[in-house]
């Protein structure tokens, strides 16, 4: 999944809005964050924070002094790399931009959670499995050997290192209910099964606190 496949048309600023203008905008869209465009070129994002900050809302972006932040990501961007901005920059929204910079749209936050819950498989019927194993004992090729031997099929892969460790924590989601066979397969192959998830129960609450997730976020 890349930006581009994500751009939604969203309502952008100029330099010339004015701050009341802006707050009313951020406000009926509930967005913490608008574009600010000067024709089809991206000039940068500007925040709520930003606007509540100027002196006198009445006058425009401009002269309130508003510097934009020049945060935005490339159609081609992946997945992975556009989370990483939501995330480090705690952003309702990421402007996209071509290769001429010029403004395509924005990626909304909601329809960032969903497109990664969808990449991770999250709705999908299935059990967890996670792993923990040292660093240079990784192989992708023998875990997902052992999953396929049992006659099931890894839907997503997610991998945790911390700086302070040499293990890493891998996080499988198979489509089979009943891990048991699995289990006892990587037990076999002296794997440490750190913890495994394979009730129903757990997966129609994993589902339910996705639901709930997006439905928070289109509020």
């Amino acid at each position: 999944m890349i930006a581009k496949k994500l751009v939604k048309d969203v309502p952008v600023l100029s330099m010339e809005t004015s701050g009341l203008v802006a707050m009313s905008l951020m406000d009926e869209l509930k967005l913490f964050h608008l574009p600010v465009t000067e024709g089809s070129l991206y000039i940068g994002l500007v925040s709520e924070a930003m606007v509540y900050a100027m002196p006198n809302p009445e006058q425009s972006l401009a002269n309130g002094g508003i510097k934009p932040d020049n945060l935005c990501t490339p159609e081609g961007q992946h997945l992975y790399e556009i989370t990483q901005l939501f995330t480090e920059n705690q952003l309702s929204l990421l402007p996209v931009v071509d290769e001429n910079r010029h403004y395509t749209g924005s990626i909304l936050l909601c329809d960032m959670v969903k497109s990664f819950g969808d990449f991770a498989s999250v709705c999908e019927p299935g059990g967890i499995i996670v792993l923990e194993i040292n660093e240079k004992d990784y192989s992708l090729q023998q875990i997902a050997g052992i999953v396929e031997s049992n006659d099931a099929r890894i839907l997503s892969v997610q991998t945790a290192t911390h700086a302070d460790s040499t293990k890493m924590e891998v996080t499988l989601k198979i489509n089979k209910m009943d891990l048991r066979p699995v289990l006892q397969t990587f037990d076999r192959y002296s794997y440490v099964v750190s913890a495994s998830f394979q009730e129903e129960e757990y997966d129609d609450n994993l589902r339910e606190r996705y639901d709930s997730l997006m439905n928070y976020l289109n509020l």
